[in-house]
């Protein structure tokens, strides 16, 4: 008899988490789009000058990323189906820091989606490590990726790092570092394992 639980996370049949998460962001960005589509109409009416909408226009435009980066990182990824560029450049730029972290994408224009997915969530691995912020540069030659952050300063958890080694995630694990472990998971699932090691000021994870 199949582990439930097995089950729930992908391992003998359907991702249901990520499918959850496919979900989710769907139904989310029909009213993301709703609004978006009233800002532009109240610039039609000639309130676009007024300081609040550039406010609100900002909001709108980072909202809009961040769902697609939680789309593409937590969603799911068929083995076939590939990304665009302008969707994975604008879901970085709505997520990470602009100002604390400058990211730079050599991985191709059209990666396929399962292993940009790693890449978005390894990316998240790394700026949770680089909490003053630092550079990060995501490439990939061959098939093989790599993320190479650069940094005056990391902070590495010995325990939340040994997730990417398919350590078994704690029962106290925080929302805020769940993409440790599904790191792991989106890499297994795309046939990978994630390695990382640590120089002077860099930080690099392949897989």
């Amino acid at each position: 008899m199949n582990n439930p639980q097995d089950e729930w996370m992908g391992r003998t049949g359907p991702d249901l988490l990520a499918l959850a998460g496919s979900r989710m962001a769907h139904d989310l960005a029909n009213p993301l789009g709703a609004v978006g589509n009233g800002l532009e109409l109240l610039e039609l009416s000639g309130a676009g000058d007024m300081p609040e909408m550039a406010l609100m226009k900002e909001a709108m435009e980072a909202a809009r990323g961040r769902l697609g980066y939680f789309r593409i990182a937590f969603g799911h990824a068929g083995a076939d189906a590939t990304l665009p560029r302008a969707e994975i450049d604008s879901a970085i730029a709505g997520t990470l820091n602009a100002a604390r972290h400058r990211v730079e994408w050599q991985a191709g224009d059209a990666p396929e989606r399962r292993m940009a997915k790693v890449a978005l969530l390894c990316l998240l691995c790394l700026e949770t490590a680089m909490p003053v912020g630092g550079e990060i540069e995501i490439s990939q030659t061959g098939g093989d990726w790599c993320l190479t952050g650069r940094a005056k300063r990391f902070v590495l958890d010995p325990a939340l790092f040994a997730l990417l080694d398919n350590a078994p995630p704690p029962a106290d694990l925080a929302a805020s570092k769940v993409h440790f472990p599904l790191a792991a998971k989106a890499a297994r699932a795309a046939g990978r394992e994630i390695g990382f090691e640590q120089g002077e000021n860099t930080l690099r994870l392949f897989f």
